[in-house]
Formats: C-alpha cells, sequence, structure tokens
C-alpha cells in the first residue's frame, strides 16, 4: 500500500482524498496540509487522516512514500522547492494534480 501525504486541500484535494480512501488496496492518505484547516477539518476526521498546516509534518509522517500536491498553481513553484528541500534525502515521490479547465 503506497501511503500518501497531501498539500492542499481545497476541492479537488478531498476529491481526490474522496476517490481512493478506503476504496484502494493500493494507495492511502495518511497525512494532509492545508493553509486552512477550518474548512477540511470534518473531511479530514471523518476520514481519520491527521491535518496540519505544516509541510515537514506530512514529510516527517510515519511511512510516508508519495507527496500529492493539490495546492492552488500559483502557488506550485514555491511550496514544491520547499517539499524538494525536505525530501532530497529521501525516496518520497512527488506527484502534482493536473489543471483541469473550467468548462
Amino acid at each position: 500500500m503506497l501511503k500518501c501525504a497531501i498539500i492542499g486541500l481545497s476541492r479537488r484535494g478531498q476529491m481526490l482524498i474522496n476517490s481512493v480512501q478506503g476504496k484502494s488496496d493500493k494507495v492511502t492518505f495518511v497525512s494532509d496540509v492545508t493553509r486552512t484547516p477550518a474548512n477540511a477539518a470534518d473531511n479530514a476526521v471523518n476520514l481519520g487522516i491527521p491535518l496540519s498546516t505544516n509541510f515537514s509534518n506530512a514529510l516527517n509522517y510515519t511511512n510516508v512514500k508519495a507527496i500529492v500536491s493539490a495546492m492552488l498553481h500559483t502557488q506550485h513553484a514555491e511550496q514544491m522547492t520547499a517539499i524538494a528541500a525536505g525530501i532530497a534525502e529521501s525516496a518520497i515521490r512527488v506527484f502534482r494534480s493536473p489543471v483541469i479547465p473550467a468548462s
């Protein structure tokens, strides 16, 4: 089972979690990071996933092997640089949520 942390818990981030949590035998989310915990607290509690506002908490959470980025695209460069600095010595992989154009 691939244990993931997710950064960014807007609608897209919560959709990504809800699409696999408890439904997949290959992927599970074990840590969440968001700027606004109040917006995602209910979902995190319902799914039993620890919620944080700090990248290092996600990177240091036990057995995290992948980071899923679902944050605002305007913040990707800055936040991905911070994530990369924190995982330079680890075997963690980083995945970015694709841009979905408005219809």
